[in-house]
């Protein structure tokens, strides 16, 4: 018998954090994660470790990911309540001009977030 590892138990707290990435609309990164949740890294990790064992996530390196079910990440996202959807959104918004570079791409993927408040 194989032992259970946290990355093959799906718990409320990985859903969560699983809802809460299904917003980015495009590559996300744990430390974005971890600031929007407060949860610990290894949460995290093993939350984005269920999700790619399920072919809901890609890693495209060390610490970034990204959606590449797109039916799974619209029900994820969907699942949250509208009011902490569009707090999610804001507080995005905030994070994509503080950490990305400034040029097109992050004012396009900063707008989609704020239309969906609109």
């Amino acid at each position: 018998m194989q032992p259970t590892i946290a990355s093959d138990v799906l718990t409320g707290k990985h859903l969560r954090i699983l809802e809460f990435a299904s917003l980015f609309d495009g590559e996300f990164n744990i430390d974005w994660l971890q600031e929007l949740t407060g949860k610990k890294t290894s949460i995290i990790f093993a939350a984005l470790e269920f999700g790619a064992k399920q072919g809901w996530l890609f890693q495209n390196n060390l610490v970034h990911f990204s959606f590449i079910d797109s039916v799974e990440e619209e029900k994820l996202a969907y699942s949250l309540p509208s009011e902490t959807r569009a707090d999610l959104h804001n507080k995005i918004v905030n994070l994509l001009i503080m950490n990305l570079p400034e040029n097109p791409g992050r004012t396009n993927r900063t707008f989609r977030h704020l239309l969906y408040n609109s």
